[in-house]
């Protein structure tokens, strides 16, 4: 699928495993727009709601 004149523009995202200032200002050399920063966790288990959810899915589509 290619981008139209329709589509809003294009984002960027960039996921590191370890706080890296280089890499980060290397990365975001060009950018001249305001850029937004998060962190996040991962975690081995889903919260209960959510793991029924999945296993209803999982059942429906087979």
């Amino acid at each position: 699928m290619l981008k139209t004149e329709v589509d809003s523009p294009s984002i960027g995202i960039i996921l590191c495993k370890e706080k890296n200032k280089m890499v980060a200002e290397y990365a975001l050399r060009d950018m001249t727009k305001p850029i937004g920063v998060s962190e996040y966790k991962l975690f081995s288990g889903l919260p209960e709601d959510l793991r029924r959810v999945v296993w209803k899915l999982r059942i429906w589509n087979g």
